[in-house]
């Protein structure tokens, strides 16, 4: 974010924290979570100065997302999407790549999901989410061919890569349009 202005987008930012963070050391800029309508509800009022939106912004430069592909339905798509919108940088963080695709379903309790205070009348227990993983080698494919080189790539920082025998593995990219 070597720029003076520019627009970032958090693809799955929750309530914002990331974009917080990065709004005061970089005032100038505008940030944008992109969640689901309730969530991007619930947090606008949380958050005022950051902007939570139910779908992508038609242009941003740059698209971040940290450990949400692997939920989706068809992350190469919304990869595909993503890229062609962005004008400047693209990183993925705390991905779950393999070289074939796996389906799990992985449980969590509700109050460990995310920060901030839990809205009155939720009771914690388990919860259950659908997960697949990404190939690493189509997520850089679809990058290169939408105009974006790879320049960094970091293993093993997914903390959420646990007890999978080395079949599913960690790394975040860092991606910038030629």
């Amino acid at each position: 974010m070597n720029f003076a202005t520019g627009r970032f987008v958090d693809f799955g930012g929750s309530a914002g924290e990331l974009c917080t963070v990065l709004q005061r050391r970089f005032p100038t800029w505008s940030f944008a979570v992109v969640e689901t309508t309730a969530m991007a509800s619930a947090s606008q009022n949380l958050r005022p100065s950051i902007s939570f939106l139910d779908e992508m912004p038609e242009e941003f430069d740059v698209f971040y997302s940290s450990g949400t592909l692997q939920y989706l339905g068809n992350p190469e798509e919304l990869w595909r999407k993503a890229l062609s919108r962005t004008t400047r940088h693209a990183y993925l963080a705390r991905n779950a790549f393999s070289r074939r695709k796996r389906f799990t379903v992985q449980t969590s309790r509700l109050f460990d999901n995310g920060a901030g205070p839990v809205p009155d009348g939720f009771e914690d227990m388990p919860i259950f989410y659908p997960h697949q993983t990404i190939s690493q080698s189509a997520v850089i494919k679809i990058a290169e061919k939408a105009g974006f080189d790879l320049v960094a790539h970091v293993n093993d920082r997914n903390g959420g890569v646990i007890g999978t025998s080395g079949k599913v593995y960690g790394a975040d990219l860092l991606f910038k349009r030629r």
